[in-house]
């Protein structure tokens, strides 16, 4: 991967944005939500994919939950 193997993220004015280089073009893949470490876990942003290697950045708007995870969608 030309950008190497990361996630960043921040939450300023209740957004959440989440910035990575971990996606494998032509992989598919979802930002889940729980209110807990253990979930459970919900879909916030689903279907998420790059079309060639790349920074990508995702926002969620009034990210009020106790804790995010990306996944790949099977």
């Amino acid at each position: 991967r030309p950008f190497g193997t990361g996630f960043r993220s921040s939450f300023a004015n209740g957004t959440l944005t989440i910035t990575t280089t971990a996606m494998v073009p032509g992989h598919h893949y979802a930002i889940e939500a729980a209110d807990a470490d253990a979930g459970p876990f919900t879909t916030v942003e689903g279907d998420l994919s790059i079309p060639k290697y790349q920074i990508a950045t995702f926002t969620i708007p009034n990210a009020d939950r106790a804790t995010y995870r990306f996944s790949e969608s099977l």
